[in-house]
Formats: C-alpha cells, structure tokens, sequence
C-alpha cells in the first residue's frame, strides 16, 4: 500500500508545471491571432487607401476625354498623375513617389477604346478621338507586417486598379426650363447677333470660345462662347424658325408655365418625344407674360420695370406663390443668382436700345466678376443662389412646312446675358455648351445626344 501511494506521488510530482505549458502556448496562440487581426485590418486599410487614390485618379483622367481630340491625353495623363499623387498610404502618411519616381508612373496610366480592350500608353492613345476610357494602376507599395510574420511573412506587395471612362450619351433630360428654342440657319436678326458690329458673324470675332474650341459656324447653330437674341414665336408654332422660341405646355396654363420657368420642371422629356407646346400657343403674343416674368425673377425682378417707386406692384400675379403645397414669398421660393449685372445700360431699361446694342452680360465676365471693387457685379436685394442665370433649354430643329410634330433634339445649357424687357420678349442668351448631368440613358428612347460624364466602371 505504502508501495502504490509512493508511486502515485512520484506521478503527480511528474506533472508540475503542464498547465503553465499550456497557458504559454495558449497565450502565444492568442497574440498571433490578435497580431494578425492587426495586421489584416491594416492591409485593407491601404488597399482601401491605394482603391481611393486610383478611383480618383481614373476619374480625373476621365474628364478630360470631353476636351477637343488634341488636348484629351496629354490633359488626361496630367489629371491622373497630379490627382494620384495627391493621394498617399499607410495612414495617410507615404507618398507615391516614395515607391515610385513621378515619371515612372506615367506607365502606370493607360487608354483604350472598349473597356475590355487592349490598353495603350499616352503615346499610342494620343490623337484618337475614340478613346473612352482610362486605367489607372497605383505603384506598388511594400507594407511591413508587425505581429503576424510567421504567417503572412515580413512584407506584402500591394497595389489597386481602377478603370473609368465616359458614360453612354444621354437621351433622357429632366430638370429643364420648359421654353424650347429653334436652332438652325440664322439667317436674319432672330437669333443671328453681330456682337462687334460688323454685319459679319464669326466664331472669332463675335463670339469668346472656350479655349482649344474645334471650329464652329454661329450662322447655323449654336456654338459656345456665342451669344444669340432669341424671340417669341410669332404666331403658330409650325411658323417658327431658327431664333425662335416657344413655351412647352406643362400644366394648366399660364400659372403653371410661370412656375416651371421660374423654378425649373420637374418633368422628363425624351430625344424621341414629341414636343408639346402651351396649349394657346396658336394666338400670337400668348404665353411670352409667363416667360418673362419666371425668367425675371433670376435678376431680382418681381415687379414690372416701370413699377413707380414705393408702388405696389405685382409682376407675378401676386406676392405669394404655393410650391408644393407650401406657400412662400415669391423671392424665396424663386430667389435671384448672386450677380444680376445685365452689362451696360439703364439698370431698369424695359427693352434695349435701337439695333439691340444692349446685350448683356458676357459668361467669362460673370464667371470673374467682383464685387470690391464691382466690376460686372450687381448684387440682388433679396438672398441669393448661385448659378441661377443658368439655364437648360430643349433645343429643337427647323421642321418643314407642313410638318405637325417636331422632336425635341438635345438640351443645351444656356447663360442669361441680361434680363427679358417687357417690350419685345426677346431673351438673350450665351450658348455655354450641352446640358452635362441634366438626364440619362433609356434604352428604348430615341437618338442619343452628346450628353456625357465621367463614370467609374472598375
């Protein structure tokens, strides 16, 4: 008996110190599961760092491909390298060029025609006027493993693609002011403005074209940079021509078109769809009050021009408006842009001078107006929102005698040089270029028009 108790003691002395063995390879184990958690969560945070970086950069790259032919890649290529490198990694905290020198990189941006074409550098890619989409590649970066060697080693090579391009043309429009405009042969003062006087319209001399600006002829369409004097429609619609506009019916009549051109539609039209104008567009002079009066009020104007001071006055059929069911004062439902300078002339001149010498405001000069000093800057009386003066008009073509339908062809965004007088209605305006962003693509609509963002696709 002594003999067995002995033996069993000796046993137990034996077994000292196995449970400390296994916390200490318990412990170990828990440390390299918490390291590589740690480790893991930090390599999806650069890749998530490197994914950011090249999304931006295709991007950049991308909006370039809306530039004349010439400047596309070399603008492109320009965009992603600058736009890549203002991006950095590991907490935000290396910079590309520390994996790879600035000039290497342009390698890492490639053009193609499809998008699951075969990729070219910038120098194959420039001067084809059917590239559509641009690759970035980011550089590839080392990151250091902290806890988790053992399993994931000392380093991993990481690195991100992205892939964007332009989207497919647009034939779907919303957003729209609901006043058509004929575009086509200008052939006499409807619509054809000799901005210098000279009896000879050209896209030099009387237009200010963006820069790198393909050719175009403001004889027979519009043409950015060109300003055109736009008039009502004289009598049935199938009488107008290029220089006209017509007001498109969007509800019950006068009340609703003032509305929806002061304000904006919040219908769609289609390329395909006929156009269909107010409903008394018939009767000559009909529907140009509505126009005028939504259209004033981006130039702070809620009263007729020869309002007598301190008379009360109403422009726009009264001081209320009830949008959406909500009833607000007029201003504030349809407040004026921030600059509402018409250019030389009496501030509150009801139509422009003899020959239509009174014309407006230029965009570039908008766009860089100040206020101290003023310099083509007028500030409202009432608060503002910016980029009221511009606005999205369906264009359409000239149609036939005879014709009964006429389509809507694209929708073009157009600056408001000055306010409508009361005396002829004339609108005037700036061709900026095609509406980009005011619609979509719907496969079973019609002709598509030149209406194209940047889209990511990878």
């Amino acid at each position: 008996m002594k003999k067995e108790c002995a033996a069993a003691l000796t046993r137990r002395k034996n077994e000292r110190g196995s449970v400390l063995a296994y916390t200490v390879i318990s412990a170990l184990f828990l440390f390299l599961a918490v390291g590589l958690g740690v480790d893991l969560a930090h390599l999806y945070m650069v890749k998530d760092e490197l994914q950011n970086a090249a999304d931006a950069a295709a991007l950049a790259g991308a909006s370039a491909l809306l530039l004349p032919v010439a400047d596309r890649i070399p603008t492109a290529q320009q965009r992603a390298l600058d736009t890549l490198n203002k991006n950095k990694y590991n907490f935000y905290s290396q910079p590309f060029t520390e994996a790879m020198a600035l000039d290497s990189q342009r390698s890492l941006i490639t053009y193609s025609r499809n998008l699951d074409g075969d990729y070219v550098n910038e120098q194959t890619a420039a001067g084809n006027d059917k590239i559509r989409f641009v690759k970035v590649v980011t550089p590839t970066v080392n990151v250091n493993i902290f806890f988790s060697i053992p399993i994931l080693g000392l380093a991993r090579n990481m690195t991100a693609t992205a892939t964007a391009g332009l989207s497919v043309n647009a034939n779907v429009f919303c957003n729209f002011t609901p006043i058509a405009v004929v575009e086509g042969p200008f052939g006499g003062g409807s619509g054809w403005l000799d901005a210098n006087g000279d009896g000879v319209k050209t896209y030099a001399g009387d237009c200010r074209p963006p820069a790198n600006s393909p050719a175009c002829d403001p004889n027979t369409k519009f043409c950015p940079g060109c300003k055109y004097v736009m008039m009502p429609n004289p009598g049935k619609w199938q009488a107008a021509g290029p220089g006209n506009y017509q007001a498109l019916d969007v509800g019950s009549g006068a009340s609703d078109l003032k509305l929806a051109i002061a304000g904006g539609t919040t219908n769609c039209v289609t390329s395909n769809d006929d156009a269909t104008f107010a409903p008394d567009e018939t009767q000559p002079g009909r529907m140009t009050g509505p126009v005028e009066k939504g259209l004033n009020t981006r130039f702070d104007i809620y009263k007729p021009p020869d309002c007598p001071p301190g008379a009360t006055c109403s422009n726009f059929g009264g001081n209320t408006v009830v949008v959406n069911g909500v009833s607000k004062p007029v201003e504030e439902a349809f407040p004026p842009d921030p600059n509402i300078y018409s250019g030389p002339g009496p501030a509150n001149a009801k139509k422009p001078p003899a020959g239509f010498s009174y014309r407006g405001l230029w965009y570039n000069d908008y766009l860089t107006a100040t206020q101290t000093p003023a310099v083509n800057f007028k500030a409202p009386t009432h608060s503002s929102v910016p980029h009221r003066r511009e606005v999205f008009l369906p264009i359409i073509e000239q149609w036939g005698n005879g014709k009964t339908t006429v389509q809507y062809n694209k929708v073009g965004k157009f600056f408001m040089n000055k306010f409508v007088d009361d005396g002829n209605k004339a609108i005037f305006v700036e061709y900026i270029g095609p509406a980009l962003g005011a619609g979509g693509f719907d496969p079973s609509g019609g002709n598509t028009a030149p209406v194209v963002v940047p889209v990511l696709y990878r």
